[in-house]
Formats: C-alpha cells, sequence, structure tokens
C-alpha cells in the first residue's frame, strides 16, 4: 500500500547520524546488501536516550565492523530528506525522510586507509565498500538522496557546489 504524500507529509522526520570517513583525498562509500549497484555513506538513527555521536560510534560498529575512529568535524545543520511517496519500506510508514548530522571522520593515526571489516558488522547492511573522491559519492547515491549529500559534503567543506 502506498502512502500518499498528503499523509506524509504530517510525519516527522527521523533523526540520524551519516559517518563520512576521508583518507588521501577519497571518501568511503559502501554498496548495499539488498540493492546491488547502491553505494551510499554509512548512517543510521539516534536512538532515544543516545547523543548524536554516541550514535555515530554505535552505527559504524554496526555496519562498518569498526567503532574506532575520529570524528573531525560535524555539520553545522542538520540536512534533510524526504522518502520518495513510491519507496516501499517500514520506515516511509513512520518518517516522511531523515534529518541527519552529518560527521567528518578518520581512521587511525595518521588517518590511515583502514578500519573497514565487514565481516565484523553486527547489521549484514553492506555487501562491499570502496574510495572514491567525494563527487562520485553524489553522483552514484539514489536519486532522492542527492540533495542531501551535495550539501552534507558541501558542508563538510569537501565539494564546491
Amino acid at each position: 500500500m502506498e502512502i500518499s504524500a498528503v499523509s506524509q507529509e504530517h510525519l516527522p522526520y527521523r533523526e540520524s547520524v551519516v559517518g563520512v570517513f576521508v583518507a588521501h583525498d577519497e571518501v568511503l562509500v559502501l554498496e548495499r546488501f539488498d540493492t546491488p549497484g547502491a553505494w551510499q555513506f554509512p548512517q543510521g538513527g539516534i536512538e532515544s536516550g543516545e547523543s548524536a555521536e554516541q550514535a555515530l560510534v554505535r552505527e559504524m560498529q554496526e555496519e562498518l565492523g569498526c567503532g574506532e575512529f575520529q570524528i573531525l568535524q560535524s555539520s553545522a545543520d542538520m540536512i534533510y530528506y524526504d522518502f520518495p511517496t513510491t519507496l516501499i519500506a517500514p520506515i516511509s510508514k513512520m518518517f516522511r525522510g531523515q534529518k541527519s548530522r552529518w560527521y567528518l571522520c578518520a581512521f587511525g593515526e595518521p588517518f590511515e586507509v583502514m578500519g573497514v571489516d565487514l565481516s565484523r558488522a553486527t547489521d549484514r547492511e553492506f555487501a562491499d565498500f570502496r574510495w572514491v573522491k567525494p563527487y562520485e559519492a553524489y553522483e552514484h547515491t539514489i536519486y532522492w538522496k542527492k540533495d542531501a549529500y551535495r550539501k552534507g559534503l558541501k558542508d563538510l567543506g569537501l565539494v564546491d557546489v
């Protein structure tokens, strides 16, 4: 059953965090198990009683298999996106979209390309990962997240537009 745009407008935004890991002028993207070819940044919801930073550490442990990293900066503002009205997923029945705090993060000293071990991830959300230029992360994300990716990457100083 599809939710109409009118009913979706009255739903709240889910509070969430996005981890943008950098190393050697590249960012980490992950390919979803359920949608081969769909690449995104690791992200997840903030649970009741958690700070955004606590949620970030928990989500990165669940999704990347590593909760040890440095937070270099966070976005000045929350970045919003709406789910398309055609999305058939449990989350789209509870929320109209997500509002996310974006975090620029790095693994290890001196920020080496390491830390991801999908075999240790407790959520089996991702099948693969790779490092790409920031503009490539924007190009390969799903259409309804593109504006949020542009804003988040710009806010973190990784792209100009």
